[in-house]
């Protein structure tokens, strides 16, 4: 109900898409959140138009003229909106590991893979555990802190410290160090059979421990720690909804599956004036996971980027739908997202 009065945030985002035409993208929602989506499919040069909040009546004159409009508004309201032209893609979806994955075999197939170990080992890390909240506030300011926002920039979305250290637990800060010095840390939680990752960080944010495996060391010793508890998973926490997102696909190579978020409970649903190049480029550069039928699924496009040398983009393990669309054909319906029986 409260979707329904409320005064919603607007801006408008001109920018041009990857067949050169100028376009139109409207975002209804609150900012850093409802941006994704639109920097994704434009990238950082584009021109941003702030409308102020306007009434839901209102923002329904105001795009008429978008080529593309993503509003962000609860699950409730999406599911109880929902129809066919339209995509729903969570805010986030959760990544996890099964520790049943063996690391080592899977490394000595995928050569990235195989390079972040070999950096983990050649550079001498190793983990150390501070249980509970002991050293929480030293991993907050020094490693979470300065490393996320480096990271992100504005469009960063903080995770409280009152937050950790409710959540923390049987858990606390699993350091990874090097010569004795802690240089990453990783605080994580444990909920029944599954190590739950709440956020990492490197000291002050340095970069250079990223490209010296500080980030490979986090993983893999996440899953040895996960081993040792008698785990059954890891929880890697959330990412984006889109097959071209850098830290999913980082994910992937490690073996993770994908599975919808219990804690995410907002839905970026995502419409288009009339369906044409605009919109498959939209698809094409964003490739969205979504709901469908009320499972999770992706979008890709045949014949669009990935044809003329970009990197296609895979399924994960755990999206249970696929919607191939073939550029240049006619307008597609996405099958509905939630209901199985309206496909």
């Amino acid at each position: 109900m409260w979707d329904a009065v409320r005064r919603w945030p607007v801006r408008k985002w001109r920018g041009i898409s990857g067949q050169g035409q100028s376009v139109l993208l409207l975002t209804v929602g609150d900012s850093p959140h409802v941006d994704y989506l639109a920097r994704r499919w434009l990238g950082e040069t584009v021109s941003v138009e702030p409308m102020g909040r306007l009434w839901r009546w209102q923002v329904g004159k105001v795009a008429a003229e978008a080529d593309v409009i993503v509003w962000r508004m609860s699950q409730w309201s999406a599911q109880l909106m929902a129809k066919r032209a339209a995509l729903h893609l969570p805010d986030w979806v959760a990544t996890v590991l099964p520790v049943s994955v063996d690391i080592p075999q899977l490394a000595r197939v995928n050569g990235s893979l195989w390079e972040d170990l070999r950096l983990v080992r050649n550079r001498g890390w190793r983990m150390e555990l501070s249980p509970g909240e002991t050293d929480l506030p030293q991993f907050y300011e020094d490693f979470y802190e300065p490393f996320v926002g480096a990271r992100h920039g504005l469009h960063t979305v903080w995770t409280p410290p009152d937050w950790l250290a409710r959540r923390l637990g049987r858990g606390g800060v699993l350091w990874l160090t090097r010569d004795g010095q802690r240089l990453a840390g990783v605080a994580f939680a444990q909920h029944g059979r599954t190590l739950a990752l709440l956020s990492t960080g490197v000291r002050l944010g340095n970069k250079e421990l990223l490209r010296q495996g500080a980030m490979a060391a986090v993983y893999y010793f996440s899953w040895e720690l996960a081993r040792m508890r008698g785990c059954d998973a890891v929880d890697f926490g959330g990412c984006r909804p889109s097959l071209r997102d850098g830290l999913l696909q980082y994910k992937r190579k490690w073996g993770m599956r994908v599975r919808p978020k219990s804690n995410c409970h907002e839905v970026q649903c995502v419409q288009w004036r009339e369906w044409g190049a605009i919109m498959e480029d939209f698809l094409d550069r964003v490739a969205p996971i979504c709901w469908f039928g009320g499972r999770l699924g992706a979008v890709t496009v045949r014949g669009g980027h990935d044809a003329n040398g970009t990197r296609a983009c895979p399924l994960l393990p755990g999206l249970e739908h696929e919607e191939v669309i073939v550029a240049g054909a006619s307008a597609w319906r996405p099958p509905h997202p939630y209901r199985a029986w309206a496909q």
